[in-house]
């Protein structure tokens, strides 16, 4: 097994292989990553209806990764362009994309299933482009404000970004 350094943000693999429950090693971005995809999959489940609660705890979490990836990247340069959402952003959708696609596995048509896997590996693509980019100066992001622009969506319950809504799962 391969020793992985706690100073780097993981990679799109890395990250998918967390938040369908592998281990997150010492990596505090894979760490919170994990807690993302449970709090999607308690939502889901509606387990429990303390969403305010769990909305908090994700904002939590979202900001944790955008303060760590501002911590662990170098200065943009100046002709840097800005990438439209923060880190924690990508990895709490990431994070919900897979929570859904395992409740969508178990009950729906295989081709919701899919599309849902579609968006998923997109976002992963797209995350690991950003990445690439944060590592070498070209992108910046904007101002973390800890997630808080999910809020609003999540009291519209519009978090589905598939195209179904939530009484559609």
């Amino acid at each position: 097994m391969t020793t992985r350094r706690t100073d780097t943000i993981p990679d799109k693999d890395e990250l998918l292989r967390v938040c369908r429950g592998g281990p997150t090693g010492d990596n505090p971005i894979l760490a919170a990553a994990t807690e993302l995809a449970l709090l999607h999959e308690m939502w889901l489940e509606r387990a429990t209806h303390a969403g305010g609660h769990l909305d908090d705890a994700r904002l939590r979490w979202i900001g944790a990764i955008d303060y760590l990836v501002a911590a662990m990247t170098p200065t943009p340069r100046p002709s840097a362009l800005l990438h439209t959402e923060t880190v924690g952003c990508v990895v709490d959708r990431m994070a919900y994309l897979t929570a859904l696609a395992f409740t969508t596995l178990a009950s729906e048509p295989d081709s919701v299933f899919h599309h849902i896997n579609v968006q998923l590996n997109d976002l992963a693509v797209g995350y690991q482009h950003l990445v690439l980019e944060l590592r070498a100066g070209a992108k910046h992001l904007p101002a973390s404000i800890g997630g808080l622009e999910y809020r609003y969506l999540r009291r519209q319950q519009s978090r589905c970004t598939c195209g179904f809504t939530n009484e559609d799962m």
